[in-house]
């Protein structure tokens, strides 16, 4: 099962349901958070762990940061992981690559690794500005990726359940679609 934990979404879980839409899209998810466990579909490809902080969490997957510095990360030692962040919040980037760890940047700056291509009704191109390895270890160069999704889905989560995908060597060159979350 691959393994996905979100650290600190907003109240309103909007990053949280817009990365469990993307993993039940592309094999179901069993999801764990603070109302407890469910399942989206009969036998789940993700596990997605929804937390507040990292303590005591270790992570051989994707962890994904939420937005500004909702996400506190200190005492990371997670290996085997690779860290999805908004590039706004330096404090937590900064952190991340303390520890070593692969950090994947997300936003509308060309300096991110994936970035805003273009957005237009219903559809975001985002683009993967540098090579990638994936959790498993395969090399992902430079491309677009189509993602077809509801137009009220603010960029982040967008990009960040795009990169839960790719990082999970979910097939990207037809593009992913997200429902609403």
């Amino acid at each position: 099962m691959k393994k996905v934990i979100i650290l600190g979404d907003d109240s309103r879980g909007l990053l949280t349901r817009t990365v469990v839409s993307a993993c039940t899209a592309y094999g179901g998810a069993l999801v764990i958070d603070s109302s407890g466990l469910y399942e989206t579909s009969e036998k789940p490809d993700f596990m997605v762990l929804c937390r507040e902080h990292i303590s005591g969490i270790g992570c051989n997957g994707v962890i994904v940061f939420g937005e500004g510095d909702r996400g506190c990360c200190p005492d990371l030692k997670a290996s085997g992981c690779i860290a999805v962040a908004d590039s706004g919040c330096r404090r937590i980037l900064s952190s991340l690559i303390e520890s070593g760890i692969t950090v994947i940047g997300c936003s509308s700056s060309g300096r991110d690794t994936l970035t805003l291509s273009c957005r237009s009704a219903g559809r975001v191109i985002l683009s993967l500005q540098r090579t990638v390895r994936t959790v498993s270890g395969k090399v992902i160069d430079p491309s677009e990726i189509e993602v077809r999704c509801p137009e009220e889905i603010p960029l982040y989560p967008v990009c960040a359940a795009a990169c839960v995908l790719l990082l999970n060597d979910v097939p990207y060159e037809k593009g992913y679609l997200f429902e609403t979350p």
